[in-house]
């Protein structure tokens, strides 16, 4: 059984919160996606890619609407600028 680092769920975390406003963000190369069109594609991959205890609790955040502030955080300029 491979050995799990301590802080694994602080990686499990912000994997969850990348892919999030990876997928509403502008991109140089595409359009942000709607945020219920986001939270329906992290919760398809709950287990394979995403923590799923963690996973649930974000979408309900989402379902709330409590994330709609954060969709599109990283805008195109910044990327861009990196």
């Amino acid at each position: 059984m491979p050995m799990r680092a301590p802080s694994s769920g602080v990686y499990a975390v912000r994997a969850g919160c990348y892919a999030f406003d990876a997928m509403t963000s502008t991109r140089p190369y595409r359009a942000a996606m709607p945020v219920p069109r986001a939270l329906e594609r992290i919760g398809a991959e709950l287990g394979p890619q995403f923590d799923g205890m963690l996973g649930r609790h974000f979408l309900a955040l989402g379902a709330e609407g409590l994330l709609d502030h954060i969709a599109g955080h990283l805008t195109a300029s910044r990327c861009s600028a990196a």
